[in-house]
Parts: C-alpha cells; sequence; structure tokens
C-alpha cells in the first residue's frame, strides 16, 4: 500500500501560491517507508495520490502540476509520463481508478456461471 502526504512547503516568492513537498510512502505492516518524493505546484494535495495495481505493475495516478495528471511508477517513483500542464487547464483534485474482478460460480449440474464485480474490497 502506498499513500502521499505533504512533508513541507516550498515558497514561490511574494504574491505567489506556495508549492509542496509531497512524500511517497510504502506501508508495510505498520511500518510507514519514504519511497520517493516530488513537488506539486499548487499549496493543498488534495485528494491527487491515488496507487493501483495493473499488470502486475505499481502504478499511482498524481498531479505535480496543478492542472495535470500523470502516472507514477512504484515503488522508485518514476514518471511514465500523462497531460502536460496548460494555462487555463482543468485543476483536478481528486482520483479514482475503477477496477473490476472476473469471477465464476460453478455447480456439478449447471454450466459455469460467469460475472464481474467492479470494485471488489479485496
Amino acid at each position: 500500500m502506498y499513500i502521499a502526504e505533504v512533508i513541507d512547503q516550498v515558497s514561490y516568492g511574494p504574491d505567489r501560491w506556495n508549492g509542496t513537498r509531497v512524500g511517497v510512502f510504502r506501508i508495510v505492516d505498520t511500518r510507514k517507508e519514504l519511497v520517493g518524493e516530488y513537488i506539486r505546484n499548487y499549496p493543498s494535495l488534495l485528494d491527487t495520490f491515488f496507487p493501483f495495481e495493473s499488470a502486475g505493475q505499481e502504478l499511482a495516478l498524481y498531479s505535480r502540476e496543478y492542472t495535470a495528471t500523470r502516472i507514477l511508477r512504484l515503488p522508485d517513483c518514476v514518471d511514465l509520463g500523462g497531460e502536460e500542464p496548460a494555462p487555463n487547464g482543468f485543476c483536478p483534485v481528486a482520483f479514482f481508478v475503477p477496477t473490476y474482478a472476473d469471477m465464476e460460480s460453478i455447480t456439478d449440474s449447471e454450466p459455469p456461471l460467469r460475472f464481474r464485480v467492479n470494485n471488489p474490497s479485496d
């Protein structure tokens, strides 16, 4: 499991928004380990870090520029690309990656029943 937390403020000078230094932490049992960090050019993190797994790879949606969404490879915190910032762009405030599990129910007398469970908890 991964989380992101603001670990410091970044000053860009008078009459300008501050930025934030964001730490990316891996949680193992009850221990929190810093695995990387990035600078976000907005004074708040909001909910702009969402870790997920795809094809066996750990990734996260994140926003280092307040008008752009990007993909971060975990745990090494390598930016894999995404949107470029836009001066009048949309400012994301939260991310969510939908997931699903393909399930199958088998009985002795019937053919398998296949179905999909959206956003399973485990």
